[in-house]
């Protein structure tokens, strides 16, 4: 009979290890410490040998894992979302989660996101979007290549070329500009009335 420990961080799905909090499920599920609950979680040695879920330990980690989604899922479905911007919210949500992006700011009627590329010397390129007409679009330097040595580093790039666009929209709806036909053109792709100043909001 197989005696290797089980390690569910390598069963399909176990990402969700990394955002659940297992201080929490160990209290309420198990009546044991976090300690008792992450040396099972992690195979760590325990009088002498790998600790591990037993079988019940893990039918109870499944009914707390579905437990917790089905609260959750209540809960989500108790906030109020206005019924008539309900199904445009649901395609935004979607389309963020499917495309990769990380919604960092917002201007007049647009959401502003960045999106990171891991290159295979583990540096990162960055993209920066915005969401119009019901799609995500680049902004400025789509095709550059980075190489930025973290995460951080490239969202930094990335919220730079936001800051860079916005200040161009704020030059084109101001008096400085006396290009008309920029002004027309900036105020139909904001969807805003002559006039107006947006503000970005960074997240």
């Amino acid at each position: 009979m197989d005696k290797t420990p089980l390690d569910i961080r390598k069963l399909p799905g176990a990402e969700v290890l990394y955002f659940v909090n297992g201080s929490y499920i160990a209290r309420r599920f198990f009546k044991h410490s976090r300690s008792w609950f992450f040396h099972r979680v992690n195979n760590n040695i325990v009088n002498g040998k790998p600790a591990s879920f037993n079988y019940v330990e893990l039918l109870t980690l499944r009914t707390a894992l579905l437990t917790m989604c089905n609260e959750i899922k209540e809960y989500a479905s108790n906030l109020p979302i206005d019924n008539k911007m309900k199904y445009k919210d649901m395609d935004f949500i979607e389309k963020t989660i499917e495309e990769g992006i990380k919604v960092v700011g917002s201007y007049a009627c647009l959401e502003l996101g960045v999106k990171l590329f891991q290159n295979d010397d583990n540096t990162f390129d960055v993209c920066a979007y915005h969401y119009m007409q019901g799609d995500w679009m680049p902004l400025g330097d789509a095709e550059e290549e980075n190489h930025f040595a973290t995460e951080s580093e490239a969202i930094e790039h990335g919220i730079s070329i936001i800051k860079d666009q916005t200040d161009y929209w704020d030059w084109a709806l101001s008096e400085e500009c006396t290009n008309e036909r920029i002004k027309t053109t900036v105020c139909q792709n904001l969807d805003i009335s002559p006039g107006m100043k947006p503000i970005l909001h960074l997240y």
